[in-house]
């Protein structure tokens, strides 16, 4: 076997078909803390980094090993060239110095002697001395584990250990460990697995009960048939079938003796312990008095839990204890992978420990291959099932939940936790894969059926991290009294060609917190770091500062990085204002410029504590007046600044040692009365200007906040109490009646707020708008003040509005413009829901007036136009003139008549389905044929149309509507005036095209040929989906009959198709109160081509009423004549006798005027 098994390096990341996407990794802030800088001190100072040989995998495993003060850091390198003669790549564990970022020795790491011997050689049957263990590849230091401080014992295993059976036919990947003691000077070999296979062949095979017998003389094997997989007995991984054998045997005298006996229960081969793999996880329990080993190999893959018992000579541990195994299980438990991760822990309440086994493609169905963590006493016996809500079980398959876990306390409750990783945990919704997860289980009720809470979830970040890969107990890293952990990404994307990423979790007294005190990220550090976070390590103190240190390996940089905790401060800070309600009409101080002004006094006080603090301590405050104000600030300090620094030393021996003191000043011209003023003091810790080296910098505490605030409130009309209780109240009302779905008319809705109490403080109105709803403006009718609204941007749909700061005691109102064209029509009615609320509270039982659920109700229409041309508008009939008389072709027929009707969806809803029915006239009442139906066609839109009755029934040959006539169509569909449009091509007929249109007055006889006075058929045509303001087009085309209008005599013909539309159905959830129906008809005009003209004598009555009125007329004249003195007329004496002594002033007729020269005719 030629790789680890599947311990997800990147030979076995392209089995399981890795995909890598880049996302960018928002850092996320715990309270106002940057999370990538806590008390792990990444800086250069401090930092120890360790290398080993290129392409050694040194780090992919790491632990800490020392006694009393001194610490070593433990690092694997599996594929690490050892001095073993005859061994490729045999793996070896390195100690390395770390006491100081620069290693006071030449070699600071240096590979511990576990294994010098090269591989083991052994003789067959037939004095053949072959190998008898394989080492090269072996990967020894893939895991390592200390037992310190209870016990100076390390142990180191090489999981692909292959070792050869005694009949040196069988290579087993069994794997081997080595325990090391006293300083690394006594070491003792232990392989279960390795043993089970050397006792089992000299239990079952024994050769010393039958000497000489020359067993094997020939032989054979019997096929059985197949057995029952349950068992594995006689199965074999080449020959599965094989179990029972045929042995002839040669003895005295040449007698012969016929054996038939089944193969022993061999312990070798997959299907037992021959590819065990122990070691692939391992773990002491009590006080390393009990060895752990999990075996992912055992039984078809099931895999094993060795329990090894330990006793001690001289701090030497021996191996002659007992050893439990974990028995075999069902075959339905193949595959699972038990032993991935092991650890202990006390869940029952007996003070003895039990162990816990990760199972990564367990449980079985229904959670089949989600993973699950087994429990075990210490007699290897099952736990009782726990609650199914506590279960113990993965949440997604495939997740590899059970592939990391440890045990630790992490809420200080004195009861274990289980702490789980899922590496491979995705969320396929977010395209996001393997971003892993960790999940912690706190322990509530100890016992046989130990009962776990629910777990909290701590959540990869990055698609292809592999959060959870690793996952360690550090100890009390911040010394708060709570135990931490740390969780590794080692494929989390960076900079570079640098990957991997380390997150530091803080317990507290509700549990571990969820948001990371701290990541450390590969590229935090100048060199070149891969895979960081594989391996990680803690919960040892290697610098004796009593803060426990991390080790975290980057085995694809074959580096490892240890990281020292530095001591934390607890500061206590309090901030004091003196007074707390200040008047503004006392004013106590006096400004540099005599200005009287009020003021009042600052006061911060600190003092700190921690465990192995400094003495001494620095804080700076960055103190800030009027805090909630980014403009016009109400206050300031002497120097007319709104901010200060101050810096002061506080000394651990004096608690009470620093406090100090400063005035603010109000301005006199403030408008703002009502709100309160804010203090704001942030402290930090100030670092030494000089540090020196290898100097461990104190910390303040990240958990604690580092910001004090404190309000001055300003005397205000508000009762003697000076506090606002306000009564808001909010009414809406909407103009209109209701929402049509698809209409791009906004929705405009008033709203009234009104204050009937006391000042209401950061007043908000807060509307939930509906799905598909947009918010577009406001408006402020009425002459109100100015509102603005604004969307919140964690919740687009949230509409809030400032109604001011304070909201005093009126009414005012605002109007919302809103967009309803993203409705999708689920629902008959839209909820808006509208809420009013203030930071101080109203009396209780007043704020059921403050929310309104407004509903709008939601309904679909749609309006219809249906307009349709005839093309032509009229035709000209006449004898066709035909080679024979029989009609072959449709030109035959006489001249081209072609409907065509138009369906426009003027919206504002759309259509999904619809129907057109078409009455065409296509015979006389009397049967003769009129309009010789050709073709009905779509030509717009999506649909088809069915024709009840024949079309083109005598079956002549046809031709396509000619470019002239489509065009035509075309501008007439598009034309207000088309029905007034004379076309200059009328028909697809050359020969009926030039024929005279007779005039209309020459026209004698009119015949109307509709459905009324003509037999009809009826087309059906199915529209599909017809949105707003789509068009679609259906046209038939056919011929007039000629010779049926020449042989019944017609004259003028109108012709009239009738088209009637419904729509069948909208695309939405919401039922139309009513289906839209439309109607339109097509008339074409036919006239004959030499219209008779007939003449026929005048009426007598007419002649006699003519002249009657002639003289009756003339008459008339005459009397208005007469009136008007036409026929008075001065004679040609009286003319020239006035003319020459014309009329003076004073003459009676002087006013009369004078008689015209016209008047001498």
């Amino acid at each position: 076997m030629d790789f680890l098994h599947k311990k997800m390096l990147p030979s076995t990341l392209k089995e399981y078909k890795r995909t890598f996407y880049a996302f960018v990794f928002a850092l996320l802030l715990v309270n106002v803390h940057d999370s990538s800088c806590f008390n792990l001190d990444t800086s250069d100072a401090t930092r120890v980094t360790r290398t080993g040989a290129a392409g050694s995998l040194f780090g992919f495993s790491v632990d800490f090993h020392g006694q009393g003060d001194s610490a070593w850091l433990l690092a694997g390198a599996p594929k690490s060239q050892t001095a073993q003669p005859g061994v490729t790549e045999g793996g070896a564990v390195f100690r390395c110095d770390v006491t100081t970022s620069i290693s006071l020795t030449p070699n600071p790491c240096a590979p511990i002697a576990f294994d010098t011997q090269g591989d083991d050689r052994g003789v067959d049957l037939q004095g053949n001395i072959l190998q008898k263990t394989q080492k090269s590849g072996q990967w020894f230091g893939a895991t390592v584990k200390s037992a310190s401080p209870a016990k100076d014992v390390v142990i180191a295993c090489a999981p692909r250990y292959v070792y050869y059976t005694d009949t040196f036919n069988e290579r087993e990947p069994v794997g081997n460990c080595f325990l090391a003691a006293a300083n690394f000077t006594q070491i003792r070999n232990y392989s279960p697995c390795k043993r089970a296979l050397d006792s089992d062949w000299q239990s079952n095979i024994g050769w010393n009960q039958v000497s000489y017998c020359q067993a094997g003389f020939s032989a054979d094997f019997s096929p059985t048939g197949p057995q029952d997989r349950n068992t594995h007995h006689c199965q074999c991984h080449t020959c599965p079938h094989l179990c029972c054998m045929l042995l002839v045997v040669p003895t005295f005298m040449f007698f012969v003796v016929v054996f038939l006996f089944p193969i022993p229960d061999s312990q070798g081969g997959f299907g037992r312990l021959g590819y065990c793999q122990a070691g692939i996880s391992l773990d002491f329990a009590n006080d390393a008095e009990q060895l752990l080993l999990g075996a992912v190999g055992s039984y078809f893959w099931q895999g094993q839990l060795f329990s090894k018992t330990l006793t001690y000579d001289n701090g030497v541990p021996n191996l002659g204890g007992d050893e439990k195994k974990t028995a075999e299980g069902d075959a339905w438990k193949d595959d699972f992978h038990m032993g991935y991760s092991t650890a202990s822990g006390e869940f029952t309440g007996d003070n003895v420990p039990e162990y816990v086994v990760g199972v990564p493609r367990g449980p079985g169905s229904p959670d089949h291959l989600k993973g699950h963590v087994a429990i075990y006493d210490s007699n290897l016996a099952v736990l009782q099932a726990m609650p199914e809500k506590t279960a113990l079980i993965g949440e997604q398959m495939g997740s590899y939940f059970g592939y990391s876990l440890v045990v630790q306390d992490v809420n200080g409750d004195g009861l274990d936790d289980i702490i789980v990783g899922a590496p491979m945990y995705s969320s396929p919704r977010e395209h996001q894969w393997d971003l892993g997860r960790v999940y912690v289980y706190h322990l509530e009720q100890p016992g046989l059926s130990p009962v776990f809470s629910e777990p909290t979830i701590l959540s990869g970040k990055v698609s292809s991290g592999r959060f959870g890969t690793s996952i360690a107990a550090l100890g009390d890293i911040n010394q708060d009294g709570f135990n931490d952990i740390a969780v590794g990404a080692p494929y989390q994307t960076g900079e570079g060609d640098n990957m991997g990423a380390v997150y530091i979790y803080h317990g507290s007294a509700e549990g571990i917190r969820e948001e990371p005190s701290q990541e450390i990220k590969a590229s935090d550090f100048p060199e070149p770091l891969s895979a960081f976070g594989f391996s990680v390590a803690g919960a040892k103190d290697v610098d004796n500062n009593r803060y426990p240190d991390v080790a975290i390996g980057a085995y694809e940089a074959d580096s490892v990085v240890v990281l020292k905790s530095r001591p934390v401060v607890n500061a206590d800070v309090t901030v004091q204002v003196e007074p707390e309600f200040i008047d503004t009409e006392n004013k106590t101080c006096t400004l540099d410029d005599g200005t009287a002004v009020v003021c009042f006094d600052i006061n911060i006080c600190a003092s700190y504590t921690g465990i192995n603090v400094p003495d001494e301590v620095e804080l700076k405050y960055e103190v800030t007046l009027d805090a909630l104000k980014t403009v016009g600030q109400r206050v300031f300090f002497s120097g007319r600044e709104t901010s200060q620094t101050w810096s002061s030393t506080l000394r651990k021996a004096d608690p009470d040692s620093m406090c100090l003191t400063q005035k603010a000043f109000l301005r006199n011209d403030i408008r703002d009365k009502l709100s309160p003023i804010t203090v704001a003091a942030a402290y930090s810790m100030a670092d030494p200007v000089t540090p020196q080296p290898d100097q461990l910098l104190p910390i303040l505490n990240m958990n604690q906040p580092s910001r004090r605030t404190r309000q001055v409130n300003i005397l205000k009309d508000c009762g003697p109490d000076n506090i606002c209780v306000p009564d808001l109240k909010v009414f809406v009302s909407m103009q209109g009646t209701e929402i049509v779905v698809g209409s791009d008319k906004q929705l405009l809705m008033d709203v009234v707020v009104e204050n009937a109490g006391e000042g209401a403080y950061e007043a908000l109105l807060s509307v939930m708008l509906p799905e598909g709803v947009d918010f577009v403006g406001t408006g402020n009718p009425r002459g109100g003040a100015i509102i603005t609204c604004n969307l919140q941007e964690e919740d687009q749909r949230l509409l809030v509005c400032d109604l001011g700061n304070p909201f005093t005691a009126r009414r005012t109102q605002l109007g919302l413009r809103l967009s309803t064209v993203q409705l999708t029509g689920d629902s008959n009615s839209l909820n808006f829901a509208f809420s009013v609320n203030s930071t101080n509270a109203e009396e209780p039982g007043n704020e059921g007036d403050n929310h309104i659920t407004f509903p709008v109700p939601v309904k679909v229409n749609a309006s219809l136009s249906v307009r349709g041309v005839s093309l032509p508008e009229q035709v000209v009939f006449m004898k066709m003139e035909r080679e024979n008389e029989e009609i072959t072709h449709e030109r035959d027929i006489g001249p081209e008549v072609t409907h065509r009707y138009e369906i426009r969806n003027v919206g504002p809803s759309d259509i999904s389905s619809s129907k057109l029915k078409i009455q065409w006239p296509v015979h006389t009442r009397t049967g003769e044929d009129l309009l010789y139906l050709l073709a009905v066609n779509v030509t717009q839109g999506n649909g088809r149309c069915t024709v009840n009755g024949d079309v083109n029934p005598k079956g002549v040959s046809t031709e396509s509507a000619s470019a002239a006539q489509t065009a035509e169509a075309l501008y007439a569909l598009d034309s207000s005036r088309a029905a007034r449009h004379r076309r200059a091509a009328a028909t697809s007929d050359k020969e009926v095209a030039q024929m005279p249109v007779p005039q209309v007055n020459d026209l004698q006889v009119n015949d109307t040929e509709d459905c009324i006075n003509a037999e009809c058929i009826v087309i059906d045509c199915t529209l599909e989906r017809l949105n707003k303001d789509n068009i679609a087009v259906v046209q038939i085309r056919s011929r007039l009959w000629v010779d049926t209008l020449l042989e019944g005599g017609f004259k003028e013909t109108t012709l009239t198709s009738v088209a009637d539309f419904e729509v069948l159905e909208f695309p939405y959830a919401i039922t139309a109160d009513v289906l839209p129906t439309a109607r339109a008809e097509i008339v074409t005009t036919a006239n004959p081509s030499k219209p008779s003209v007939g003449k026929r004598p005048v009426p007598l009555w007419i002649i006699i009423l003519s002249a009657c009125a002639g003289l009756l007329l003339l008459v008339l004249i005459i009397l208005v004549l007469f009136k008007c003195g036409f026929f008075k007329r001065q004679t040609m004496q009286e003319y020239t006798a006035i003319k020459r002594n014309p009329p003076t002033s004073e003459s009676p007729d002087a006013s009369s005027g004078y008689i015209s020269d016209k008047t001498d005719y």
